[in-house]
């Protein structure tokens, strides 16, 4: 009797296919005006994506006389680093037959992998924009004791405000679950339902809301303090090394052999204006998330397209 193999089910060209139509609606980030996506040559190779531009200084423009001429002022080289992270995961099976079962195995596996890809880049730039964002830009309201001081309008604007004249357009709010319960509960928070799809999208004012737990929380004193960040259109830089690739094989020398399937991406998620450090390759999330590996490369934390706003929650502590 012949027997029934993965090959005969499962067509790898097609989860893929499938797959990457849905990734980029699976992600909180992507599609987002905050997010700008890049070409550039790291799909050729590499670990790290070098940005390099024109380097910024507080010079201004001299006033114009007919007897003085224009002082020329030179101009520096800046380089940044965006880091490349690969991330994936492998599903096994040694029963064929269970497979077989399925309704539409191949769109299932395709939602499976898309979902799995969008919350790897999600992560990614999670704890990117948690490890870039400049200690200048944060604001704390928030106290270790006493009386709570929770998320508000008044909090968010006393933080915008740190980027001065250059705080315009800060299009994107990335919060815990408990201080968007905070936001609710005052209000601040209205839906919208997108053009394609079937989930509200939350909205603080005009700025995108993107609820995350994976965001820092300090529980070492009395009260909880939550981690806020707001991001401006554009802040985000992201490319693709190599995108979501789906392959299968068997391990015949398990008992009754055990087919594989992996789904496999290539990414960078950055915060412009910041360098990941390039002693680092494959980062880890941790290593993302830590503020000692980015370094600022504009001359002034206000050039940064992102705030952190410390507060407490009513929710925290019970």
């Amino acid at each position: 009797m012949a027997k029934t193999k993965i090959a005969d089910i499962v067509n790898p060209q097609v989860i893929q296919a499938l797959a990457l139509e849905r990734l980029a609606v699976n992600s909180a980030f992507l599609g987002t005006s905050a997010v700008q996506e890049v070409d550039s040559d790291i799909d050729k190779g590499g670990t790290h994506l070098t940005m390099t531009y024109i380097k910024e200084d507080e010079t201004s423009m001299e006033a114009l006389t007919e007897t003085t001429s224009l002082t020329p002022v030179a101009l520096g080289e800046q380089a940044e680093l965006g880091v490349v992270c690969r991330r994936g995961q492998a599903v096994g099976n040694g029963d064929i037959a269970k497979l077989v079962a399925l309704r539409d195995l191949n769109s299932d596996l395709a939602t499976r992998f898309a979902d799995k890809s969008a919350k790897a880049i999600d992560t990614s730039f999670v704890n990117v924009v948690v490890g870039a964002t400049p200690a200048a830009n944060t604001s704390t309201v928030g106290t270790n004791t006493g009386t709570k001081v929770n998320f508000s309008a008044s909090a968010v604007i006393t933080a915008e405000g740190l980027l001065g004249d250059q705080q315009d357009d800060l299009d994107l709010i990335v919060m815990h679950s408990k201080v968007y319960n905070d936001a609710r509960q005052a209000d601040l928070i209205d839906f919208q339902m997108p053009s394609e799809g079937t989930k509200r999208i939350a909205f603080y004012g005009t700025k995108r809301v993107i609820v995350s737990d994976r965001l820092p929380v300090d529980i070492s004193e009395t009260n909880d303090l939550f981690a806020t960040y707001i991001v401006r259109n554009g802040a985000l830089l992201f490319d693709t090394q190599e995108e979501l690739n789906v392959e299968f094989d068997r391990d015949i020398l398990e008992g009754g052999g055990t087919d594989y399937i992996a789904g496999t991406v290539h990414y960078v998620c950055h915060l412009a204006g910041m360098g990941f450090d390039s002693a680092i390759v494959l980062p880890t999330d941790e290593q993302l998330a830590d503020s000692s590996n980015w370094t600022l490369k504009k001359y002034s934390a206000k050039s940064i397209g992102c705030v952190k706003l410390i507060t407490n929650s009513s929710f925290a502590n019970t």
